[in-house]
């Protein structure tokens, strides 16, 4: 199992290195095995992305794409590797979140890549049900590997 991370934002310094580390963690307790690419981009590019594969003329925080024999990769990542599950988060957004719900950058960075990964692992939000099983889960996670984004405390 790899992971590869992408900055394609490159407005702010990421915190790369803790997120692969929080990534590994939790793809390791998921006991999933398959390969995840998570690319961090721009709201401009989320938005096409969007509409591209599901339709909707908006930005949004997250999307996660499990492999399916093509590939949906950012412009500047190789194409001639294995196959990679990909998880795209607009940083964007995640700022926008951050103010919002008066929450750290970090704090909702970190939470947004792992509902990207939960997606992947499997978990859905599109009911009552779901959401209350997957906002467990960040919880669980958020709290459990808190010393890699709170980068404060």
């Amino acid at each position: 199992m790899s992971v590869e991370l992408y900055d394609e934002y490159m407005k702010l310094n990421l915190p790369m290195d803790a997120l692969y580390r929080f990534i590994k963690k939790v793809t390791r307790d998921e006991r999933y095995e398959s390969n995840v690419r998570v690319v961090y981009i721009d709201s401009d590019r989320m938005r096409e992305l969007n509409y591209l594969f599901l339709g909707k003329d908006e930005d949004t925080d997250v999307l996660s794409f499990p492999v399916s024999g093509e590939t949906f990769i950012a412009d500047n990542v190789p194409t001639e590797e294995e196959d990679f599950d990909e998880v795209y988060i607009s940083v964007d957004k995640v700022l926008e979140n951050a103010q919002e719900y008066k929450t750290d950058f970090t704090y909702e960075l970190f939470l947004v890549t792992l509902h990207g990964i939960l997606h992947l692992v499997g978990f859905d939000d599109q009911t009552e049900e779901e959401r209350k099983c997957m906002r467990e889960r960040e919880d669980f996670y958020m709290e459990r590997y808190k010393d890699l984004w709170n980068i404060n405390g």
